[in-house]
């Protein structure tokens, strides 16, 4: 079983000209408690985002 959690980071960045605070994803193993996987994206977390960011 997996775990996916995201939270808002507390710090500007760039994007295209545009100050935004980036989102970032975990993803861990509920057997294990690992964290398997890191995503940080500008925009909101979803499936959609994956190809705009």
């Amino acid at each position: 079983m997996w775990e996916t959690d995201h939270v808002q980071a507390p710090v500007l960045i760039d994007v295209e000209g545009r100050a935004r605070r980036p989102w970032i994803t975990w993803f861990t193993d509920c057997a294990t408690n690992a964290i398997t996987g890191v995503a940080v994206t500008p925009v909101y977390p979803s499936r959609e985002a994956r190809s705009r960011a």
